[in-house]
């Protein structure tokens, strides 16, 4: 998949020998990928800047390998949208403060629908955030339920 090459470190956990994990450091990212407490694996990623940590979407992995593979090809994608700010859809966590104070109701907007696409609609802000399930939402003229304030950017 990559030309990257990543050094996985292992780590074990003494009182849990089925715990598995790995971390890795990644172009300014720390990686953990590890087997959660209902045996799916999970991955998530610390930008060592910012220190804000996402929880990236590796799919259905079956093994640490394949966890460890989707979460470099999600981190890859992050950069590469970091690169190309047109393809929205940020994963840092941004609290309902925050995003009340950077989309006012009424403020101007472009909403990416899909992540990773830069195709977007031009909409307006018309409610102030809450918490869905752990993502920060929003209401927006056109759209119907609330959208995450990661797939949304000020119009200019």
């Amino acid at each position: 998949m990559s030309d990257n090459i990543i050094q996985w470190e292992e780590v074990l956990i003494e009182e849990d020998p089925s715990w598995v994990q790995r971390n890795a450091i990644f172009e300014g990212y720390l990686l953990k990928v590890f087997r959660g407490s209902c045996g799916r694996f999970r991955a998530n990623r610390t930008d060592l800047e910012t220190d804000i940590r996402s929880v990236p979407d590796i799919g259905e992995p079956k093994t640490i390998e394949e966890a460890c593979e989707a979460l470099l090809k999600s981190t890859n994608t992050k950069i590469q949208m970091k690169q190309e700010p047109q393809l929205a859809g940020r994963d840092e966590l941004i609290s309902i403060e925050e995003a009340n104070k950077a989309f006012p109701i009424g403020t101007k907007v472009r909403y990416y629908s899909t992540a990773g696409l830069p195709n977007y609609t031009k909409t307006t802000i018309r409610s102030e955030a809450w918490d869905l399930c752990g993502s920060t939402v929003m209401k927006v003229e056109g759209i119907a339920g609330g959208v995450c304030v990661t797939h949304l950017f000020k119009a200019e």
